[in-house]
C-alpha cells in the first residue's frame, strides 16, 4: 500500500497489483498518455474532490477506483483517452468506479467480448453516482469469439445516466450491434 500526493502520467505505466494493494492519491490524478492498470482486488483510492482526469492514454483493469468508505464521491473524467475494463492478459473483467464516470466527446469506452460470462464490464452503479456518456463506444471480439444472432451482453452498470454515445466503432466484418439501456444497464 502506498500514499502519494498527486499523480501525473504522460508516457509510462502505473500498475497497481498484488491482491489487496491500494494506491491512495490525496490530490489530482491526471493522465495525458501512458497507461494506468488497476489489478484484480486492488484499489486506486482517490480523495473525493481530487478526481481522475484522463485526457490521453488508457485506463483499465479489474480493480476499483474511488473510496467507497468516504463521505464523498470521486469522478473519473475521460476527455480524450480510452477506458478499457478488463484484465491485461485476458482482456475481460469488471472495472468498478465508486463515484461518477463522465465520458466526453473525445473519450472512448472499449469493451471486449469473449463469450457469455467472459466480457468486460464498466461498473458505475454506486448509489447516487452518475454515468455521463458521449464520445465513442468501441466493441471488440476476442479469441475468435463469434456472437450469434440474438446474443445480448451487459457491459455497463450504472445508477443514473445522462447522455449517450456519439458514435460506435464497427465490429469485425459481418457483425453489427445495437446499444440499448434498460434498468440501470447498458446492453
Amino acid at each position: 500500500n502506498q500514499t502519494v500526493n498527486k499523480v501525473t502520467n504522460s508516457v509510462g505505466t502505473v500498475l497497481i497489483q498484488g491482491g489487496t494493494a491500494t494506491l491512495a492519491v490525496t490530490a489530482a490524478y491526471t493522465q495525458s498518455g501512458g497507461s494506468t492498470q488497476v489489478g484484480a482486488g486492488t484499489n486506486l483510492n482517490l480523495t473525493p474532490g481530487q478526481d481522475l482526469t484522463l485526457s490521453g492514454g488508457q485506463l483499465g483493469g479489474t480493480g476499483t477506483i474511488g473510496n467507497a468508505t468516504s463521505s464523498g464521491m470521486v469522478t473519473v473524467t475521460n476527455s480524450g483517452g480510452t477506458v478499457r475494463p478488463g484484465d491485461l492478459l485476458l482482456g475481460t473483467g469488471t472495472l468498478t468506479i465508486n463515484g461518477n464516470y463522465t465520458q466526453q466527446s473525445g473519450g472512448t469506452l472499449e469493451i471486449n467480448l469473449a463469450g457469455n460470462g467472459t466480457n468486460s464490464v464498466l461498473n458505475d452503479s454506486l448509489l447516487s453516482s452518475t454515468t455521463t456518456l458521449a464520445g465513442t463506444l468501441d466493441v471488440k471480439l476476442l479469441n475468435g469469439y463469434s456472437p450469434k444472432v440474438g446474443d445480448s451482453f451487459t457491459f455497463l452498470d450504472y445508477f443514473n445516466l445522462v447522455g449517450k454515445f456519439d458514435s460506435t466503432v464497427a465490429l469485425d466484418t459481418g457483425y453489427a450491434y445495437k446499444f440499448s439501456l434498460a434498468n440501470g444497464t447498458g446492453t
